[in-house]
């Protein structure tokens, strides 16, 4: 089995999605000019984009493994339009993933008609 949790390139999610209106607001100015931020794996940017605060992004961003960044999402305050925005979320992290990294989307397609899993 062949293992894309950590990507070749990282996946760029724009600020809109990542922050919530309130956490943008206390972004920095340079974090704010970028539009972008960048994730190692889909599974960082999915926990990174429920924090409530600069610091729990910032913590969940850097985390050494993809399971290692969902235990510490596992223990954050959620913002509170979480549940409205994570299919969003999610769906926006997966697409990046598979259009900036040539090697995950030939896996997916040499998958063809067979069921996939989540495997962590």
């Amino acid at each position: 089995m062949s293992n894309f949790n950590i990507l070749d390139k990282p996946i760029e999610l724009d600020m809109e999605l990542v922050a919530s209106a309130p956490l943008l607001k206390s972004l920095t100015a340079a974090a704010k000019a970028t539009k972008k931020k960048k994730f190692v794996s889909v599974e960082h940017a999915f926990q990174a984009c429920k924090a409530v605060t600069v610091e729990a992004l910032e913590k969940i961003s850097s985390a050494t493994t993809p399971k290692q960044a969902r235990s510490l999402g596992k223990k954050i305050a959620l913002r509170t339009d979480w549940e409205a925005e994570k299919e969003k979320v999610m769906l926006a992290a997966v697409k990046c993933k598979f259009a900036t990294n040539e090697k995950c989307g030939e896996l997916l397609l040499s998958t063809g008609d067979r069921p996939l899993e989540e495997a962590s």
